[in-house]
């Protein structure tokens, strides 16, 4: 394999390097601690990141992950692992700024590769184009569940609805995002790796993904039955949050949020 340095990559590198050290490691220090005193429910980013973003997306350096069939720079691995690293310098903060967070990356991804027209134009545009998180709902107390086929919280449909239960916890971007994609059992008799589907689900706060919710039939991926199939690019840090989505006629281990159904 060829991991020589491209001359297109070369340029991005040093474009993003200048914007770097005029921009963001000078303000690293307020960045981090405007992020842990600014973002909660409703709010994905403090004021002075989404400034900053704005002037990311206007110098270019935007969606630098995104392939090129998606209207993306289409970089190869090897490009964008020189551009992660210029980034990596700065870890807290800088991905935020150039779009290039997790799992708001992977979560997009799969969205534009495997969602209905309805859901990227509700859950996948917003992140590639506002100031939009989203949070990625897999672990389980109960299970294993960094291998989805280990997970027990499932999806029932009922009617035109596809009923949630089960808890979720540790997840990955939980605080300040829009929408989750939630892991689910939805063909418990398939075989182990078909079992699963990933859905996206709009999120109320950030300490529960769902609350025993009832989402329209259309929130189930076109991958329905396949979600072990969705390319995601490695694991992030998590937030420390609990999030349940439970059926009102099951009791379970979390009694922190209310069993109730909430529309989609």
């Amino acid at each position: 394999m060829d991991f020589a340095v491209s001359d297109r990559a070369v340029v991005l590198r040093e474009r993003l390097r200048g914007f770097m050290e005029e921009h963001v490691v000078p303000r690293e220090s307020e960045l981090a601690r405007a992020i842990d005193d600014e973002v909660r429910p409703g709010v994905a980013y403090p004021g002075a990141v989404v400034e900053l973003r704005a002037r990311a997306r206007e110098a270019g350096l935007w969606n630098l992950w995104l392939a090129n069939s998606h209207e993306g720079p289409g970089l190869t691995n090897v490009e964008y692992g020189v551009l992660c690293e210029e980034m990596g310098r700065s870890l807290y903060v800088a991905p935020a700024i150039f779009n290039c967070s997790f799992p708001d990356t992977g979560n997009a991804e799969a969205l534009l590769d495997y969602g209905t027209p309805e859901q990227i134009e509700r859950y996948a545009r917003p992140l590639l184009d506002d100031d939009v998180r989203s949070c990625f709902a897999l672990t389980e107390p109960e299970a294993a569940s960094s291998d989805p086929t280990n997970i027990f919280t499932t999806a029932r449909l009922e009617g035109d609805e596809w009923v949630l239960d089960g808890h979720k916890w540790w997840i990955s971007g939980a605080m300040g995002a829009a929408f989750a994609i939630v892991m689910a059992v939805t063909e418990p008799d398939a075989p182990p790796h078909a079992r699963c589907s990933a859905m996206p689900r709009a999120t109320a706060t950030a300490s529960c993904a769902s609350t025993a919710c009832a989402s329209p039939r259309t929130r189930c991926s076109a991958a329905e039955g396949k979600a072990s199939r969705w390319p995601r690019r490695g694991s992030g840090p998590a937030a420390s949050t609990t999030a349940c989505a439970r059926s009102a006629r099951r009791s379970g281990p979390s009694s922190s949020c209310a069993s109730a159904r909430t529309p989609g």
